[in-house]
């Protein structure tokens, strides 16, 4: 709550450059976290097993053009 308090006060103050890296933190706490949990998942094995979207493209295409 305090960081979205010092963002608000910094925009309002103009000073854009707190404003600017206050928002890329933001960026990048979500972005680790949605790594974390996607570490997790494959780790767990929550689903029987992990396919990659780009090899069920990738087979797909194969399957479509007959060489599988």
């Amino acid at each position: 709550m305090q960081m979205v308090r010092f963002l608000i006060d910094a925009l309002f103050q103009h000073n854009y450059p707190v404003v600017q890296d206050g928002y890329i933190l933001i960026a990048l706490v979500m972005l680790l976290g949605n790594l974390l949990v996607d570490v997790a998942y494959v780790s767990l094995n929550l689903h029987g097993r992990y396919r990659s979207v780009v090899g069920l493209i990738v087979r797909g295409a194969m399957a479509r053009k007959g060489f599988v």
